[in-house]
């Protein structure tokens, strides 16, 4: 009879046909073929023009003049000068978009990873336990088959072989329920990787991957993707708070002209023209926009605090997730599901030689089962704290 550590590892083990999937080949044919790396580069891409309109200089406004009294023509050319002073807050204030959009870039980039992962692992799970399911299914018809013998030969009542066929059957109903899930999960592979071919390809992989290998490890706090994007917000409201604060005071425009009567304004009575032109009143501009963004600034930053605070909550939630579920994990696999093994076996061997009854053999399979189906989970529980950790981290790997 075949043990159920070997249908899992089985299930698990690199095959060889043509239509294998692999973690790095699924991961990769998400980001060849999903629409989110889209939105991806055009965040950057956004920010980085922001950045380019910000350090523009404004264009000049032409205007021409046409009267019947001398002179009879007039051109002006108005350029504003505020743009000087307020350029290097408005160009900082894009710089921190630009920071704040690379962020927002790392933390999709490892969301669209995870998922990726998350799906992978729960169709790896799903056949694994399809596996473990038609192990047990198998063992049933065994012990029913042998069972039958038995009461032919009068070792045992008709009663002890129902119960096996019983079994046998309550086995066949979480096999139909454990393939039903395997088509779940490869449905929402599919999803994920955005290739459809992905629902049916074997799967290449193990569950445990990386359970005996350190996690990455935990950052400076200012390397958080999320935590990142909060700074820049804040230090971009603040430098539009300093923007607007410029724009207070009355900077003129510069102006520039001639005056003439014949066609050419280069003639020799044409008069040149230089003046400024200043907004009034002086003593009210832009006070309301000041105030707006001064509770903007104030707002973002508080905002920034509270991130800080919750980053921190996160990384110890996040390492303690990955130090439990490793330790689960790990005595699952090196303790409880061979002594599980054991356990089966030996009921098996006794009831065969005629030494004991069928409720330790029902004991045994149950324990076993229940204890490969939880070995899975954790297993599952695992990955999914280690990529929730990398999404945290902003890291694809």
């Amino acid at each position: 009879m075949i043990g159920l550590t070997a249908l899992l590892l089985a299930a698990a083990l690199p095959q060889q046909q043509p239509d294998t999937l692999t973690l790095a080949r699924a991961l990769e044919t998400a980001r060849r073929t999903r629409p989110q790396l889209g939105i991806i580069g055009s965040l950057t891409a956004e920010a980085r023009g922001r950045v380019g309109m910000a350090g523009a200089v404004p264009n000049p406004v032409l205007q021409y003049k046409h009267s019947e009294t001398s002179p009879t023509s007039e051109a002006n050319l108005e350029q504003r000068l505020d743009w000087i002073f307020a350029r290097w807050p408005e160009r900082s204030a894009a710089k921190a978009g630009l920071r704040g959009a690379e962020a927002d870039s790392a933390r999709l980039a490892a969301e669209l990873d995870r998922e990726v992962r998350i799906a992978f692992y729960q169709a790896l799970a799903a056949s694994a336990t399809q596996a473990m399911a038609t192990g047990n299914a198998s063992s049933a018809d065994s012990l029913t088959a042998f069972a039958a013998r038995r009461v032919s030969s009068g070792d045992i009542s008709v009663i002890e072989r129902e119960q096996f066929e019983v079994e046998a059957g309550r086995l066949r109903q979480l096999l139909s329920r454990a393939a039903e899930a395997r088509e779940i999960a490869g449905a929402a592979l599919a999803r994920a990787t955005g290739n459809p071919a992905s629902a049916a390809s074997v799967l290449s992989g193990t569950l445990d991957a990386d359970l005996d290998k350190p996690w990455p490890a935990r950052p400076g706090i200012g390397e958080l993707p999320f935590l990142r994007r909060a700074f820049a917000d804040s230090a971009a409201e603040l430098s539009l708070y300093r923007a607007a604060n410029i724009h207070r005071f009355p900077i003129p425009n510069l102006i520039l002209g001639r005056k003439w009567d014949d066609g050419s304004p280069l003639a020799g009575r044409a008069n040149a023209i230089l003046g400024f032109a200043v907004p009034v009143p002086l003593w009210n501009i832009g006070s309301a926009q000041v105030g707006v963004a001064r509770a903007s600034a104030q707002r973002a930053a508080a905002l920034a605090g509270e991130a800080r605070l919750e980053a921190e909550r996160l990384l110890d939630q996040g390492e303690s997730r990955l130090v439990h579920a490793r330790a689960r994990a790990l005595y699952a696999r090196d303790s409880l599901l061979p002594r599980a093994r054991r356990l089966r076996d030996g009921a098996v061997r006794l009831y065969r030689a005629g030494q004991t009854g069928v409720i330790p053999v029902f004991d045994a399979l149950r324990v076993e089962r229940e204890i490969a189906l939880g070995y899975i989970q954790d297993l599952l529980a695992w990955q999914f704290a280690r990529s929730d950790w990398l999404v945290l981290l902003g890291r694809t790997e």
